[in-house]
């Protein structure tokens, strides 16, 4: 049953994609939601992400979104979701307020405040200890940053919702520490083979250890894990090949192939020719302390 639900919502999104009119942001995410198999609960999903898309403003763009307002991502391995980044108040003071939102096809919904930085700000280290305090993760945090902080800056911190504080802090490296260094001085150095393999399977070619912008991400709260994720995607032309790749990694690592391909072609469609076509943007990896634990790629309307 589960099955077959999928293949006719796989063929609906076909059929959505044979429309010559570009899709709305709301549309957009509805479909979306459609094709995650929420069913029902589509509706009131669009519904959520459209009342934050009206509260949130152009302006202040990173190297991850673009300048765009609305990202979505596909996490592998795991079945399908809608995970959905949205732009969800004006920028203040550099500051870009997000609400990432990831609804599961078994009804559960998180729900996670993210602050991106669209320069260097004290702002971005202010939030980072007042989160990691409430984590109880202050040693972890300020040990990381100065082995790390020289050489980058906290562009993201990204917290839970959820009454569990669980929180994430991402450094963007400069191009005075290479990626695979930086991992290497964190005890992660024996990852990178497997990180670098997934990249040029992602880019087509080998990726440049200092040419990204690469970043680090670290949970503060639970388990030790860290991310690390790079725009280096954006810069591959928008073409079949590019949307194979990120579909063969997907499949690979025990995700929805098919899922993932339609997601990328949905937002595809609501391109507008006037705008720039940088679909697919970044990747990011994170690993715990024995393996790799997901890949996640990130895919916004322009």
């Amino acid at each position: 049953m589960n099955q077959a639900r999928t293949v006719t919502t796989d063929n609906n999104a076909t059929e959505i994609l044979r429309s010559r009119a570009p899709l709305s942001a709301n549309q957009l995410v509805y479909y979306v939601a459609l094709l995650a198999g929420l069913g029902p609960l589509a509706q009131a999903a669009a519904a959520e992400q459209s009342e934050m898309l009206q509260a949130g403003e152009s302006g202040g763009r990173t190297c991850i979104d673009g300048g765009g307002r609305l990202i979505f991502s596909v996490r592998t391995p795991g079945q399908r979701s809608l995970r959905v980044i949205t732009r969800c108040g004006p920028v203040q003071e550099s500051v870009i307020p997000w609400r990432r939102t990831y609804y599961l096809m078994n009804g559960v919904v998180e729900r996670w405040e993210t602050e991106t930085y669209a320069d260097e700000t004290q702002l971005a280290w202010q939030r980072a200890v007042s989160i990691a305090q409430r984590a109880g993760t202050i040693e972890e945090l300020r040990r990381v940053h100065a082995i790390i902080g020289p050489h980058s800056h906290i562009y993201c911190v990204t917290w839970s919702l959820q009454p569990t504080c669980s929180a994430w802090v991402s450094w963007q490296l400069d191009r005075t520490l290479a990626v695979d260094r930086a991992l290497e001085l964190l005890d992660y150095g024996d990852f990178w083979p497997e990180a670098a393999a997934l990249w040029s399977s992602l880019l087509g070619f080998s990726a440049n250890t200092r040419r990204g912008p690469w970043s680090i991400g670290l949970m503060l709260g639970g388990e030790p894990r860290i991310r690390v994720g790079s725009t280096n995607w954006v810069r591959r032309v928008e073409e079949r090949e590019k949307r194979q790749r990120l579909a063969n990694i997907v499949e690979q690592q025990g995700g929805d192939r098919r899922f993932a391909e339609a997601l990328y072609k949905l937002v595809e469609s609501a391109v507008r020719p006037y705008r720039p076509r940088s679909i697919g943007r970044a990747m990011e990896l994170q690993f715990g302390r024995v393996a790799m634990e997901a890949a996640e790629f990130y895919i916004c309307m322009p």
